[in-house]
């Protein structure tokens, strides 16, 4: 929940699919979020990923922008950005505000219409140059990923409690490490231990890789797993995700395995969004 101008809204991350459906589905997603989550103050936030993604399909990205620049709807800051954040607020990670922008609260650029502002925004050299290092890179983590599987557990994909816990640190130790070396030697040299659980954003990927790989070693890492891990990242940040059904089974294993992280998100699937 954030305060917004002396208002408290409940940050509702939509992924890339929920967001696919609502826009093309006006009269039913949509309607739903509208008739059900819109009134108790939930406002749907989307990853620059998700953004990204969009763009590569001219004719969804205008609806959204058709949609999102009209309607109350706010980005989320990218895992980076908040990564950054948690290592300088360690071990406050609750000072971390998540929301990078509001589409509708944009002010209009000289004479161009909100929505015209909106997409010369994401058409500009940032988003533009984030857009293609993204895509670019995708074939790379693929392979870390895949690499990162073997390297920890048999083909069986078992695994003890030992195990699993030896994976989390490493994973998020290995990333503030990349991240700000500084930081992490300053406490090596002083044998200072980091707490894992002050970066839910890095914690919460290692999960997520965690139970997409690590429990079926037969499952092949596809580029929409990229998407997944970085889009959830931001989800301890949130109050509801709207995602597809693996993705939703795999946060749920988490919130049931690790007490107090996830507790309070509310989980939902599409199907779960029509039943409302």
């Amino acid at each position: 929940m954030v305060d917004i101008n002396g208002t408290k809204y409940n940050l509702c991350l939509l992924d890339t699919n929920a967001v696919s459906e609502i826009i093309k589905n006006r009269n039913e997603e949509f309607k739903k979020y509208l008739d059900k989550l819109f009134p108790e103050k939930y406002i749907p936030c989307f990853s620059v990923f998700t953004i990204a993604e969009l763009q590569q399909r001219q004719d969804l990205f205008s609806k959204f922008m058709d949609l999102f620049t009209f309607f109350p709807s706010g980005t989320v800051k990218g895992h980076g950005e908040v990564i950054k954040e948690e290592i300088e607020n360690y071990p406050n990670y609750k000072k971390i505000f998540p929301l990078s922008m509001s589409l509708v609260g944009l002010k209009p650029y000289k004479d161009l219409t909100r929505r015209e502002t909106v997409e010369l925004l994401f058409n500009s050299e940032p988003y533009t140059k984030y857009r293609i290092q993204h895509l670019a890179q995708r074939q790379q983590v693929l392979f870390d990923i895949e690499s990162n599987i073997k390297s920890f557990f048999d083909e069986r994909g078992k695994y003890t409690e030992t195990e699993m816990w030896i994976y989390l640190h490493w994973y998020v130790l290995q990333e503030i490490y990349m991240r700000n070396t500084k930081f992490a030697e300053i406490r090596r040299k002083n044998n200072i231990k980091i707490d894992i659980k002050a970066f839910p954003t890095i914690l919460m990927m290692a999960y997520v890789t965690f139970y997409k790989f690590q429990e079926d070693q037969n499952r092949k890492p596809e580029e929409s797993d990229i998407f997944d891990i970085a889009i959830s990242s931001i989800v301890p940040y949130m109050d509801a995700f709207i995602t597809e059904r693996h993705q939703a089974e795999v946060i749920k294993k988490i919130k049931g395995r690790e007490k107090g992280f996830l507790q309070n998100i509310r989980i939902l699937t599409l199907k779960d969004l029509r039943e409302l």
